[in-house]
């Protein structure tokens, strides 16, 4: 059986993606940078009209 990986700074289960979520740890400041990139990456994806359908088709 497999053990939950956990965070090397305050020994918290990290999520699906390996990233701590305990607010109170200091590696979740670069969790929450992480996050904010995820987001504008997706956010860039549907700003440019990147939305799955092929140029002949709009």
């Amino acid at each position: 059986m497999a053990r939950a990986k956990r965070c090397p700074f305050c020994g918290h289960k990290l999520d699906a993606e390996g990233w701590c979520r305990n607010e109170k740890c200091a590696d979740y400041i670069r969790t929450q940078s992480h996050d904010t990139e995820k987001a504008a990456e997706a956010g860039k994806a549907t700003a440019d009209g990147d939305s799955g359908q092929s140029d002949t088709e709009k």
